[in-house]
């Protein structure tokens, strides 16, 4: 059978259970209406304060529980302290400088701090905004106030306080000034710490506690002691100027020289040192620099011994000479020494040079030794016509006798214009042919024909296979002479010179004989042989111009009379070449002598006779 469960309208557990509920309800309609009159009572107290400053609220201090916007700045204007009623007070070590919290307009700014103390409990729901007022009332809430001012003349009075007394370091110095030195002082240097003075007035400024008082801001400058003190300077300059006081004074032997005082000042250095302190020298290598002059002047050359022919004609020595020289570096040491002395106040004395012996590069126990070895090693004669051309000769014979017996040292060179010297009718020499644009001039220079002399000594000296050097073939060729191996010798208006040189490559001195015969002239030249031989090729011709004769009408000459001034010569070109060896075959000279000569037409001048061509003309005949 089934049963099913029933429950009893009369079950006492029902009627508690609704009761419970009932309770609930009634609880909660009472914290809703209790709620509903808190709510309504702040916003009854919202409304009251309604554009007025919560209870509690300063700003500044002062208090402005109630107040209206413009009641609230009234009051604040009248109870916070003047805030341009006091001063900034700017030190830096002793100096001083006050600027008027007036003078800066100094003031608050109250806008911002209103604004903020009107909005205390204006912001969110009912609810927050009365836990606000609540905790505003109970706490309070203090806000600060700005104050504000010229920034700007703050800056400036603080940058032009430091402007005034900061100042560099000023290191001691010498320098020259009007022949003499002078003593910059040092000065100290100070430094000040612009910003962060700046920074603490803008904080004093700004600070409400400092409205109706002097604030004082201050600074340490911070001072830089130079490395470098006059005293050192002074001590320099004074070293320096003893030391340039005068020039110097040299002597060798009896002779004085002078350096004088600019040339001393411009050796002096001043030089500053790491430790503050100046190096006063004179530098050795600048003395011994200026000394280069003198040591040209006071030089004594030695000279080389040589070889002669003593009137018997037999070859001697000759003794060398030695020669002397400055030691520049011995000397400027001196020099140096004296001139540091000088700020002692020492007695000066004129200072020696330092002098040293130069030997002579060929000795005289060289030139004795060599004597009985002394043989002719070469010679060359040249035959010429005595006449008008060569001053009857003299133009030759003078420079012949002029090298006779001269003696070229082993390196030396000889050169024909140094060892002839002066030409001149003072000398002797007097007019001679020379070539002038093609044609003979027989008298158209003084020393013309000398060059029968210069071509003889160069033959010569091509023979003895010595080192040869400057060579000219003459203009036109003359057969008086080997072909491809003259030498002209000149000396032009215009200051060119023409010479002939050759040197002395060999270890022993060369004498030279030149010698005089009518008609000739013979240069030998004898020296230690040295096994030398000497070859010459054939001539090489090319380029031939034949040259044509022509007979020239004259004036100057009788009817019919006929005078030869120029022979019909050939040009062409030529080339010759030497070969020295030494005494073991080895070639150690090669020279080819080119000469180019030009062509000469003959001229046979003819005295018009009636029915010749007019003065002047030209014909050829050949």
């Amino acid at each position: 059978m089934t049963t099913f469960p029933q429950t009893s309208p009369l079950d006492p557990a029902r009627p508690a259970r609704s009761g419970w509920r009932l309770a609930l309800v009634a609880f909660l309609l009472t914290l809703v209406a209790l709620a509903a009159a808190a709510i309504g009572a702040a916003m009854a107290y919202e409304r009251s304060l309604d554009g007025r400053i919560l209870p509690g609220v300063s700003v500044g201090g002062v208090a402005l529980d109630g107040l209206d916007r413009a009641t609230a700045e009234d009051r604040l204007r009248a109870d916070l302290p003047d805030a341009a009623a006091g001063e900034l007070r700017l030190e830096i070590g002793d100096d001083v400088r006050t600027l008027s919290y007036a003078e800066i307009g100094r003031r608050y700014e109250l806008d911002g701090a209103l604004d903020a103390a009107a909005a205390l409990g204006r912001v969110g729901g009912p609810l927050e905004r009365a836990g606000d007022h609540l905790r505003t009332s109970l706490r309070g809430e203090s806000l600060d106030v700005t104050i504000t001012y010229d920034t700007s003349a703050v800056d400036g009075a603080v940058a032009d306080m430091v402007a005034a007394l900061e100042r560099p370091v000023v290191e001691a110095r010498v320098s020259p000034r009007a022949g003499k030195y002078v003593a910059h002082p040092s000065t100290a240097g100070v430094d000040i710490d612009e910003a962060s003075l700046r920074s603490a007035a803008h904080d004093a400024l700004t600070k409400l506690g400092n409205a109706t008082s002097s604030t004082r801001i201050r600074a340490e400058p911070v001072v830089t002691e130079p490395g470098r003190h006059t005293q050192a300077a002074q001590a320099a300059a004074d070293r320096a100027n003893a030391i340039v006081a005068a020039g110097v004074s040299l002597r060798d032997g009896s002779t004085a020289h002078a350096i004088p005082v600019e040339t001393v000042r411009g050796w002096l250095r001043v030089t500053p040192e790491a430790d503050g302190s100046y190096s006063v020298e004179v530098p050795t290598g600048s003395v011994e620099a200026d000394l280069a002059e003198l040591a040209e002047t006071v030089a004594v050359r030695p000279v080389d011994a040589s070889l002669a022919f003593s009137e018997e004609g037999a070859v001697v020595a000759v003794p060398a000479t030695e020669g002397r020289a400055l030691d520049p570096a011995a000397t400027a040491e001196r020099i140096v020494t004296t001139l540091q002395a000088r700020p002692d106040g020492l007695t000066e004395a004129p200072i020696e040079l330092v002098m040293t012996d130069v030997a002579a590069r060929y000795t005289t126990a060289q030139a004795q030794a060599a004597v009985p070895q002394v043989v002719r090693v070469s010679s060359w004669t040249t035959s010429y016509t005595v006449s008008e051309r060569n001053f009857q000769g003299n133009n030759i014979t003078i420079p012949t006798s002029r090298i006779d017996g001269q003696s070229v040292a082993p390196g030396r060179q000889f050169d024909f214009w140094r060892a002839i010297g002066t030409i001149s009718r003072a000398e002797g020499y007097g007019p001679g042919g020379v070539i002038i644009n093609g044609r003979t001039e027989p008298t158209g220079a003084v020393g013309g024909g000398i060059c029968s002399c210069s071509t003889t000594i160069f033959n010569a000296a091509l023979r003895a296979g010595l080192e040869m050097g400057a060579r000219r073939n003459h203009s036109y060729y003359i057969d008086r002479y080997p072909l491809g191996l003259d030498a002209t010798v000149f000396r032009s208006s215009g200051g060119y010179t023409q010479s002939m040189r050759f040197r002395n490559d060999t270890a022993h001195p060369l004498l030279i004989k030149g010698i005089n015969r009518y008609g000739k002239v013979r240069f030998e030249i004898w020296t230690v042989p040295t096994g030398r031989t000497v070859a010459f090729s054939e001539p090489r011709i090319e380029d031939r111009r034949s040259a044509r004769d022509t007979l020239e009408y004259t004036d100057d000459l009788a009817p019919g009379v006929r005078t030869r001034t120029e022979y019909p010569i050939d040009g062409f070109r030529s080339w010759v070449t030497r070969i020295v060896r030494d005494a073991s075959g080895a070639v150690i000279h090669r020279d080819t002598f080119h000469s180019n000569y030009i062509a000469i037409d003959g001229i046979t001048l003819v005295g018009r006779a009636p029915g010749d061509p007019p003065d002047g003309s030209i014909k050829v005949v050949g």
